[in-house]
């Protein structure tokens, strides 16, 4: 370790997504010994690897800085191999053990990727950045060489998990709806049917769903249960629209889209109770304060439950589902302003217990 008097450099090599971690190197990494060590051990594994060619670019660093009669020193930290979030929090963490050991006042960041560079941002929030050193590995242009590079980065999408779910899964859940689909007497449906897989897997990454799941499978045993017991609602609920609509041969009209209302809402309401019951349930258990936000989330779904109810029940009411005359009876029962008075009752409240939480923590 560097004790050296004055200002002190350190030559920083950030990798994102932990493949050292897989090659069995454990950071943060301190030193030059230790860093050549982890180089050389790394080179054996994954010599074609551009992470190879990232650690030795920055020990030349190093060694040029160490020439120039200037404090340095030299480190390895790592992320985390699903990357996001979480490899910026590990980040974080070993820069903070990085900087308390060399007494760093300043760094140099090497990397070789545009994704390594998302964690710029968290080393300059501990310590101030005198250059970004970036890492271009030159290939020959060839038919040959490319075959390579397409092979390796094949390689990479077989052997890491977080490229081999979208590459490889997707496309084999695709290809195994088409074929059991096909296989059936609803094989016209096959194509649409195989759509329909593709954009549910776009919704669920695309608003980071999966990620949610997973967060609410593991924060305890009750909501995993509520999770479980929520989906096979949902799975009820899609059913009974489904029936809904083959009752009244997919009419559009206003007194169907009524009775659509009237059959499906209360599935469609019921859903959302055993995910809720469970957060309510746990925070009970956990004494928080923030219960308050599952009480107010049932009181908002009886809200909605009667307001939409209630229109159902208008529009069956008009003859032939009149617009003007479902209005007039709208005003006629104050359903509006009903509707309007208890939102604006929810918010208050909401606000004060809100401003009463943010004491509290």
């Amino acid at each position: 370790m560097n004790e050296g008097k004055g200002r002190t450099k350190i030559v920083l090599v950030v990798d994102f997504d932990d493949d050292l971690g897989r090659a069995g190197i454990r950071t943060p990494v301190i030193g030059e010994v230790a860093v050549r060590e982890a180089a050389m051990k790394y080179a054996l594994v994954n010599p074609q690897d551009a992470d190879t060619n990232t650690l030795f670019t920055a020990l030349k660093l190093y060694k040029e800085i160490k020439s120039a009669k200037e404090n340095a020193e030299i480190a390895i930290i790592a992320g985390h191999e699903k990357g996001g979030f979480k490899a910026g929090i590990k980040i974080r963490e070993e820069l903070r053990k990085v900087i308390a050991a060399v007494n760093a006042d300043s760094a140099i960041v090497v990397v070789d990727s545009v994704e390594d560079e998302y964690v710029i941002p968290v080393v300059q929030s501990l310590i101030p950045i005198e250059a970004i050193e970036r890492v271009v590995v030159e290939q020959i242009r060839g038919v040959e060489e490319t075959y390579v590079l397409i092979g390796r980065y094949l390689r990479k999408i077989l052997e890491e998990r977080r490229f081999s779910r979208i590459f490889l899964g997707l496309p084999g859940l695709l290809i195994i709806s088409y074929i059991l689909i096909s296989i059936t007497p609803y094989s016209s449906y096959a194509a649409s049917a195989t759509l329909i897989v593709l954009g549910l897997f776009l919704i669920l990454k695309g608003f980071g769903i999966v990620d949610e799941i997973i967060k609410i499978w593991k924060t305890s045993p009750i909501m995993r249960f509520s999770f479980v017991f929520t989906v096979i609602a949902v799975s009820i609920t899609l059913a009974m629209t489904y029936l809904s609509l083959c009752s009244y041969n997919f009419a559009t009209d206003a007194k169907a889209l009524a009775h659509y209302t009237k059959n499906v809402l209360p599935y469609a309401m019921t859903s959302f109770v055993p995910l809720l019951l469970g957060r309510f349930i746990y925070k009970l258990f956990r004494r928080s304060f923030r219960i308050w936000r599952d009480v107010m989330s049932f009181i908002i779904l009886g809200v909605l439950y009667y307001f939409f109810n209630r229109i159902a029940d208008l529009v069956l009411l008009a003859p032939s589902g009149d617009l003007q005359t479902v209005v007039k009876l709208m005003n006629e029962s104050y359903l509006l302003q009903t509707f309007i008075l208890f939102i604006g009752v929810i918010m208050a409240v909401s606000a004060m217990l809100y401003a009463r939480e943010r004491r509290i923590i």
